[in-house]
């Protein structure tokens, strides 16, 4: 009876083992009970780790996500850095356009810059009398009764 018992111990320690090893407990218990328990124990500390196995490709997985994804992000700033550099000679193509149109205005006529300033400042002195929000200081329709930019109400005079 006692020599049960211990086999049946053996048998437990060994799938035991082979659990934590990766492999199947009930499978090697049972084969413990069969052949030797020791015999049993000495093979299945001389096959590999399974779990070692699992964790070496997973992280061999995670190594080639990460790549992929440093790849792509690599490729991503790439195109941006072009669209910077696109928009950016494009601004000075705009500048150098402007700074010529400036030139010209410049050598133009004076009474066509005094006609263009009398038309600022009427727009400005237009822009002056409209009435303006207590709250966000923006110009609102002479007879709002709420700022079209804030949504605050407007109070009434008179």
């Amino acid at each position: 009876m006692l020599v049960i018992l211990i086999d049946l111990a053996l048998a437990y320690a060994i799938g035991k083992f082979a659990e934590s090893k990766g492999r199947n407990f009930w499978g090697w218990g049972v084969a413990s009970l069969f052949f030797s328990p020791i015999l049993v124990g000495i093979v299945l500390a001389l096959v590999k780790n399974l779990k070692q196995e699992q964790e070496f490709a997973k992280r061999g997985m995670e190594q080639e996500q990460l790549h992929d994804r440093v790849a792509v992000n690599e490729v991503q700033v790439n195109q941006r850095f072009e669209n910077v550099e696109q928009q950016l000679s494009h601004m000075k193509e705009r500048v150098d356009k402007l700074e010529g149109k400036h030139e010209e205005t410049i050598a133009g006529s004076a009474s066509a810059q005094l006609q263009a300033g009398a038309a600022a400042v009427d727009a400005t002195v237009a822009d002056a009398a409209a009435p303006i929000c207590p709250h966000c200081h923006s110009a609102v329709k002479p007879n709002a009764r709420f700022c079209s930019n804030c949504g605050a109400l407007l109070k009434k005079e008179g």
